[in-house]
C-alpha cells in the first residue's frame, strides 16, 4: 500500500509534465492526503500521541520548553487535526520549494527524490517537531541569501522553538552568500571532512552536549554507540563527490542549496563515527531534491558531448558525470529506499493506516 501511493505520486508528475500544469501539485496532493490520513504509521506515532493527551491534560510534557510545539498542540482541537496541519505546512513548503527552483520539465525529479529518500519524506513526517524547525529554516535561508541577518536569526530562533536542535543552524548564515564555487574550495572542503572523520571524536563531543535537547531519540542513539556502516559512508560519498565535483557549474540560489545540501551529505559520511549525526543531517538533506536534478539539467543542456582525440580523458570525464554518476545516484536511491523497508527500526513504517481504520 505504501509503495503504490508513493509510486503514484512521482506517476502523476512525470506522465504529466508536459500535458498539464497541475501534474506537479496533484504529485503533491496524494502525498498530502498520505501524510494527513495517516493513523499509528511511523516509530515516533504513539510518543507525539501521549504528549499531546499530557498537553491537553495540563499534566508535564517533554515539549514545554518547545514552546511553538506546544502551543500547537494546545490549540488543535483533536491530534489528528494536529497531524493534517503540520502535514499540509510540510507539504506545501516542499511544493513550493520544488515549483520555484526546478523546470517544468526537471520538476517531477525532485518530487522523485523526495519520495525515494525515505529519510527525507517519511523520516520527517515521523519527527514532527524537527519538521516544522527544518520547514522555518527553508524559510530563513531565503533570507540568508540576501544577507539579511536579523530575519535569519529570528527565524532560526522560532525553529528552535519548534526543535530546539534548531540552534545549530546559526552558524549556518555564513555560507549563505553565492560567490562563486572554485575547484580549490573543492579540494578544502573535502579535506576538512577527512580530517574531520579521522581525527575528531563526535561521539563523546556529541554524548557531552545531546542532553541539552532533551529529546528521547536522540539520547538514545547518542548513548547507544551506534554508528553508519562502511556500505553507507561510500554511498553516501557518491552522492557528496557528484554535488562536489559539480558545483563550479552552479551560481546564486542554486549554488546555495548545493552548500547546504554539501553539508548535508558531509555529515552523513562524518556518521560513520555516530549515527545520531543523522538527526542534524534532516535539515540540510531537503535541498538535494533541488541540487540533484538542477545538476542534472545543467549537464545535460550542453548537449550531446563532442569527442576530443586530442584530450580523450576530458571526454570519459564527461561521459562520466553525464551518464555514470546520474545512473549510480538513481541506483543508490533504490537500494536505501529497499533497505528502509527491510531494517527492523523502520518496521512502524511498514504497514500503513489511515483515521478511518479506527471509524
Amino acid at each position: 500500500m505504501v509503495h503504490v501511493i508513493l509510486a503514484s505520486a512521482v506517476l502523476i508528475a512525470l506522465l504529466g509534465k508536459k500535458r498539464s500544469r497541475y501534474a506537479l501539485p496533484a504529485g503533491f496532493f496524494v502525498l498530502f492526503m498520505f501524510a494527513a490520513l495517516r493513523y499509528m504509521y511511523g516509530n515516533d506515532y504513539r510518543g507525539y500521541l501521549s504528549e499531546y493527551i499530557a498537553i491537553r491534560q495540563g499534566w508535564r510534557s517533554q515539549f514545554d520548553d518547545e514552546v511553538l510545539f506546544k502551543l500547537l498542540n494546545q490549540i488543535s482541537p483533536s491530534f489528528y487535526i494536529l497531524i493534517a496541519i503540520t502535514s499540509l505546512i510540510f507539504i506545501l513548503a516542499v511544493y513550493k520549494l520544488v515549483k520555484q527552483n526546478l523546470s517544468r520539465r526537471y520538476a517531477w525529479m525532485g518530487l522523485f527524490i523526495f519520495v525515494v529518500s525515505p529519510y527525507i519524506f517519511l523520516v520527517n513526517l515521523s519527527a514532527m517537531r524537527q519538521c516544522l524547525a527544518m520547514v522555518v529554516f527553508m524559510a530563513a535561508v531565503r533570507y540568508g541569501m540576501e544577507r539579511k541577518w536579523l530575519p535569519y536569526v529570528l527565524l532560526i530562533v522560532i525553529s528552535a522553538l519548534f526543535h530546539k536542535s534548531a540552534v545549530i543552524l546559526l552558524p549556518v548564515y555564513l555560507i549563505l552568500g553565492g560567490k562563486q564555487f572554485k575547484k580549490w574550495h573543492a579540494v578544502i572542503v573535502l579535506a576538512g571532512i577527512l580530517l574531520l572523520t579521522l581525527l575528531v571524536d563526535f561521539n563523546a563531543l556529541i554524548q557531552r552536549s545531546v542532553g541539552w535537547f532533551k529529546d528521547a531519540n536522540y539520547i538514545y542513539y547518542a548513548n547507544s554507540g551506534q554508528h553508519n556502516s562502511l556500505r553507507a559512508t561510500l554511498l553516501t560519498g557518491i552522492y557528496f563527490a557528484y554535488v562536489l565535483l559539480n558545483m563550479d557549474k552552479l551560481e546564486g540560489k542554486q549554488l546555495v542549496y548545493a552548500k547546504l545540501s554539501l553539508i548535508g551529505y558531509g555529515i552523513g559520511i562524518l556518521a560513520f563515527q555516530v549515527s545520531v549525526l543523522t538527526r542534524i543531517q534532516m535539515y540540510f538533506d531537503i535541498f538535494t531534491i533541488i541540487t540533484i536534478p538542477t545538476i542534472m539539467e545543467t549537464i545535460n543542456a550542453k548537449g550531446k558531448i563532442p569527442v576530443n582525440l586530442e584530450k580523450p580523458q576530458e571526454t570519459v570525464w564527461r561521459c562520466v558525470n553525464k551518464y555514470v554518476f546520474p545512473t549510480l545516484i538513481i541506483m543508490v536511491y533504490f537500494l536505501r529506499y529497499y533497505s528502509f523497508f527491510t531494517i527492523p527500526t523502520w518496521e512502524p513504517f511498514y504497514t500503513y493506516k489511515t483515521i478511518f481504520s479506527i471509524m
